[in-house]
């Protein structure tokens, strides 16, 4: 992304590159233990509502993170696994 903005920056398109770069400066203020808090909360969820279908989860899991839905699949590609180990307790 660092190269993009660069490149973005040299081509003349500043606001591409500053749009970059705070993106950049946001993913190196995300807790290094972020994967952990969001896969507890995920088998917390479950566990409080163990009814719960794995799209509406990923929903309200996402919102918390300030993701869509899709992002959050990205970012936390366990997060299936998590919702299939805690649905099996």
């Amino acid at each position: 992304m660092m190269k993009a903005g660069d490149r973005a920056e040299g081509i003349g398109h500043t606001v591409l590159a500053k749009m970059l770069d705070e993106e950049v400066k946001k993913q190196r203020l995300i807790p290094k233990n972020i994967d952990r808090e969001a896969y507890d909360l995920i088998y917390d969820i479950v566990t409080a509502l163990p009814y719960i279908k794995f799209n509406r989860l990923l929903t309200c899991v996402a919102a918390e993170y300030g993701m869509y839905p899709k992002e959050f699949k990205v970012r936390f590609r366990r997060s299936k696994k998590i919702f299939k180990q805690a649905k099996a307790l």
